[in-house]
Formats: structure tokens, C-alpha cells, sequence
């Protein structure tokens, strides 16, 4: 490593994350806008989960009718893989939904 590199290294301040306990209440507010923002944006947010049901009946059924059963425990992992990148447009939808800002239509940006 060269010298400048290390230097940067070192001069590095921690980080400092302050936790805070979460309770019921904390839970029943989270529920409650997200029970804003499903009215808001319904079928947004049943699209999202139809592809997440779509996409897990498709995996189960490609193992099934291939025969490969057994592969499912797997596939299941991948599953849990490729759930983020799909609740990445949830995530977004509800943080827009404060600033009164929708999603916009999807484009090829989208998969960049």
C-alpha cells in the first residue's frame, strides 16, 4: 500500500450509531403509514407483490415439473437474493410518499 493510502486510513473517524429500542407503538405507526401509502398507490403495491408471488409460484413449479424437488431449500435462498432488489421500488414508492411525489413510469433507467 503506498503511503497516502495508509494515511487516509488512519485519519478516518469512527462512526458513531446511536440504537434505539423499538416497542408496539413503534411497530403500530409503521403499519399505519404503510397502510397510507397502500391507499394512496394500491395497485402499485399489489403489483409488487404479484411478482413476488408470481415469481416464487414459477420457481416452485420449474422445480416440480423438471423434477428437481429437492432443490427447492436452495432455491428458497436465491429467493431470499433477489428480494431486495424488488423491495427496492417499495422502499422508494413510500419514501416519496411524505414529499406528495409518485413513482415515475418505469424505463430502462430502471434497470441500470
Amino acid at each position: 500500500m503506498m503511503q497516502a493510502d495508509q494515511d487516509h486510513y488512519e485519519a478516518a473517524a469512527p462512526v458513531r450509531v446511536q440504537v434505539v429500542a423499538a416497542d408496539f407503538n413503534d411497530v403500530r405507526q409503521a403499519l399505519r403509514e404503510d397502510a397510507r401509502v397502500f391507499a394512496r398507490r394500491p395497485g402499485l403495491s399489489l403489483l409488487f407483490g404479484a411478482i413476488f408471488a408470481l415469481f416464487g409460484a414459477v420457481l416452485i413449479a420449474g422445480l416440480t415439473w423438471f423434477d428437481q424437488i429437492w432443490i427447492v431449500i436452495a432455491a428458497g435462498v436465491g429467493f431470499l437474493l433477489f428480494a431486495p432488489f424488488l423491495t427496492a421500488g417499495l422502499y422508494e414508492m413510500s419514501r416519496r410518499y411524505p414529499q406528495g411525489e409518485v413513482l415515475p413510469p418505469p424505463t430502462s433507467s430502471w434497470w441500470c
